[in-house]
C-alpha cells in the first residue's frame, strides 16, 4: 500500500491539538519510538482495522524497517476541503526540521517574531527567517472561490438594479396608459391599496415565472460547483425560498413606487384631461 509519510517530533500532536483516539503519542520516555509510528483513522480503515484500537501494537513493514503502531490519531485536514483526507503515517524523526511551529500571542506578535530572529540566526547563520501564518496559508487555498463569490455578488447586485430600473420604467409606462381607468375606479369607490394591488399583480406574474425557471437552474449550477469539494454542504430549499421572496419584494417595491403616485392622484385631476 502507498501512504503519505510525515516526519514529526514529540510535540506535534499536542501542539496542533490532534486527538489520539487509540494508543498514545510519541513519548521521550520510550527510545524505541524511533522504530514506531502513528497512523490516522483513514490509514486504520485502509489497513482493514475495524476498530482503531486493534491497530495499536500491530507491525507494519516500511521499506526495510518493521515498525510498530503505537497510536491512532483522528483524521485532520492537511489540504483544502476539495481534497479528501488521505491515509497518513507519522514517523518520529525530530531531526527532520524543515519547519518549526510556534504558537504566538496575537497581541504582540511582531515583538515576538523579532525576539525569535536572534536565536534563529545563531542556529542558522546567514539564513533569513522566512515565516508564514498558518491561518493565512490555509486561507490562500480558497482565494479563487472567494474572488468568484465577490464577482458573482457584484454582478447579481447589478442585475437586480438593472431589472428594477426596467420594472420602474415599464410600470410608469403602463400606469400612464391606464390613467383614465384609475380615475374611474377611484370614482367608483376603489381604494388606493386596491388599485396598487391591481396594477402590481400584472408585474408579479412574470416575476413568479422567472423564479420558477431560475430556481432549478440555480440548484443545478450550485450542485455542479459543490462537486469540486470532497467535503461539502447540502443546498437547503430555504435558500431558494428566501431568495424568491426577496426578489418578489424588490419587484413589488419597484412597481409600487409608480403605481402609488397614480393611486393617490385625485380623480378630478385624472379625468379633466379626457
Amino acid at each position: 500500500m502507498t501512504m503519505t509519510h510525515m516526519n514529526i517530533d514529540h510535540d506535534f500532536v499536542p501542539q496542533y491539538k490532534i486527538k489520539v483516539i487509540a494508543g498514545r503519542n510519541f513519548d521521550r520516555r520510550f527510545p524505541s519510538d524511533e522504530k514506531s509510528l502513528m497512523i490516522n483513522r483513514a490509514a486504520s480503515r485502509e489497513l482493514d482495522f475495524g476498530d482503531p484500537s486493534t491497530a495499536v501494537g500491530q507491525k507494519l513493514i516500511s521499506g526495510r524497517d518493521t515498525l510498530e503502531v503505537v497510536g491512532v490519531v483522528e483524521d485532520f485536514h492537511q489540504m483544502s476541503l476539495k481534497t479528501p483526507i488521505i491515509p497518513l503515517v507519522c514517523r518520529l524523526n525530530p531531526q527532520a526540521q524543515a519547519f518549526f511551529s510556534v504558537k504566538l500571542e496575537t497581541a504582540n506578535y511582531k515583538e515576538t517574531i523579532a525576539a525569535l530572529e536572534k536565536p534563529y540566526q545563531s542556529s542558522f547563520p546567514g539564513s533569513p527567517l522566512d515565516y508564514v501564518f498558518l491561518d493565512q496559508h490555509f486561507n490562500r487555498q480558497y482565494e479563487r472561490d472567494n474572488r468568484f463569490g465577490e464577482v458573482f455578488t457584484l454582478f447579481t447586485v447589478l442585475a437586480i438594479f438593472i431589472a428594477s430600473l426596467g420594472l420602474i420604467g415599464l410600470a410608469s409606462f403602463m400606469t400612464l396608459q391606464r390613467t383614465r381607468e384609475i380615475g374611474i375606479r377611484k370614482v367608483m369607490g376603489s381604494s388606493s391599496s386596491g388599485i396598487i394591488i391591481l396594477l402590481s399583480k400584472g408585474f408579479m406574474q412574470p416575476v413568479l415565472v422567472a423564479i420558477a425557471l431560475a430556481c432549478p437552474l440555480g440548484w443545478w449550477l450550485m450542485e455542479r460547483w459543490l462537486q469540486s469539494f470532497a467535503y461539502r454542504t447540502n443546498i437547503s430549499p430555504w435558500v431558494f425560498a428566501v431568495s424568491g421572496i426577496l426578489v418578489l419584494l424588490i419587484a413589488f417595491i419597484s412597481v409600487s413606487t409608480q403605481t402609488l403616485k397614480a393611486a393617490l392622484t385625485k380623480p378630478a385631476d385624472t379625468l379633466k384631461h379626457e
